[in-house]
């Protein structure tokens, strides 16, 4: 499992994330998303950095920033240690240069006519509809009424005439996401100044600037991804447990949902393994079936755990085992509620 801390932008609250952190968290992980404060004429920076850093439980937290925010990413890993940084469709900082300075140098790094609504944003009356063209463009429409209630301006008026109060980058595993369709924060400069900046070639994702809102299942895959990369990093304590969501089709995906809720529900005892669980099933033809089926998708997907099927001589029932390393088994309870709907049934 991972620890994921996700950061809003400046058009929108910390419920932006509420998609995205229910499926991290459906496959395991830890998630925190702080609501900064979003008039603090006070806060420079800074501030803001170590406001986000009090969210970072440990090392091996990966921190997230979408949009403005991304200028806070260095200044949280000097407040605290992470495992790694992902810029989505976001600000990437320069040392010692505010984003004014960087607009000033490459006047395409915004959309010119996100630039000249900028003004309107503080009206209430135009928030929608601004929102729609600029942060929602391809979001669905069953999803857009939600999306428009995460819309909260931040204030960065102040914020973006500050250097950046860093000399040097983290020697930490740095991800860049480009929304190759963002009206906000261009697209060619996010590509550009991912290579020129951080030395990496960016990822990009079909989206407007709100990815997470519109594509929350590419979203998660990726961040999951920038988990794995985090996690076998020279030295890392991290334990390489993150389902591989891209090894298996959309239509996969679901099925695998499905197959999940068949063991929750079918399940008639758990037995403590040193390294996971066994759990106990009526051995009948279907589920059997349906068992096997799951086995052979997990193997896909998350090729961190050990699967077996026996059935039990003493009871006569189908007994699944799931295992693997440090860390499996806190990642085995979330992933198939272990102790949600299974009562412990010893020695079955």
């Amino acid at each position: 499992m991972s620890d994921f801390v996700l950061i809003h932008g400046s058009g929108q609250n910390a419920g932006c994330w509420e998609r995205v952190g229910g499926l991290l968290t459906a496959h395991g992980h830890e998630v925190t998303a702080p609501d900064l404060p979003k008039q603090a004429p006070d806060w420079g920076l800074a501030e803001y950095a170590a406001e986000i850093a009090r969210s970072v439980r440990g090392p091996e937290t990966i921190v997230v920033a979408h949009s403005f925010s991304g200028v806070f990413l260095p200044l949280v890993a000097q407040h605290r240690s992470c495992a790694g940084l992902v810029f989505l469709a976001a600000v990437i900082p320069e040392p010692g240069r505010s984003v004014r300075e960087q607009f000033g140098e490459d006047p395409g790094m915004f959309d010119r006519e996100w630039i000249e609504a900028g003004p309107q944003w503080f009206d209430p009356g135009q928030r929608a509809r601004l929102s729609e063209e600029f942060l929602f463009p391809d979001c669905d429409a069953a999803v857009l009424p939600w999306a428009l209630g995460t819309v909260d301006v931040f204030d960065t008026r102040h914020l973006v005439t500050q250097p950046a109060p860093f000399t040097t980058w983290p020697n930490i595993p740095i991800a860049s996401i480009v929304a190759t369709g963002d009206r906000t924060l261009t697209a060619d400069w996010g590509k550009k100044t991912t290579r020129r900046v951080l030395g990496r070639e960016p990822i990009e994702i079909d989206a407007g600037h709100c990815p997470h809102v519109s594509q929350p299942d590419e979203v998660a895959r990726l961040l999951e991804n920038a988990a794995i990369e985090s996690a076998r990093r020279p030295g890392s304590s991290l334990p390489v447990i993150a389902c591989e969501l891209s090894a298996l089709t959309g239509e996969q995906r679901r099925r695998r949902a499905e197959l999940a809720e068949v063991l929750r529900s079918r399940a008639v005892g758990i037995t403590d393994l040193a390294s996971g669980y066994a759990i106990h099933l009526d051995p009948d033809p279907a589920t059997v079936r349906q068992i096997g089926e799951l086995v052979a998708l997990e193997g896909l997907c998350c090729p961190f755990l050990t699967m077996t099927t026996h059935v039990d001589a003493a009871s006569g029932r189908l007994v699944l085992s799931i295992s693997g390393g440090a860390g499996v088994r806190e990642f085995i309870a979330s992933q198939f509620r272990i102790g949600d709907r299974l009562t412990p049934e010893e020695g079955s």
